[in-house]
């Protein structure tokens, strides 16, 4: 399994690779997306935490590899920052 922090430009990938966490940046385009395609094999899951908009288009490139896509959305108001903050 692996999370992925969605921002507008960059998503922030968190991982675990024998009980260390793993932290990586990757941009918001199709080179991010091929970047957690070759961390993952098919079957797998991804979870989503931030604005589903911006995550939808990475989230359709990996269905199409029959990887498996969760969102967890924070409510915010309407030009407020959420409760994470950045």
């Amino acid at each position: 399994m692996l999370g992925i922090a969605v921002g507008r430009s960059t998503h922030k990938i968190v991982r675990v690779d024998d009980g260390e966490v793993v932290v990586k940046n990757i941009p918001n385009s199709f080179t991010g997306c091929a970047e957690v395609k070759g961390t993952l094999g098919c079957g797998s899951e991804v979870v989503f935490l931030g604005n589903r908009r911006w995550a939808t288009p990475l989230a359709h490139m990996l269905r199409a590899d029959v990887i498996s896509c969760l969102y967890f959305v924070i409510k915010t108001e309407r030009g407020k920052r959420g409760k994470t903050g950045n």
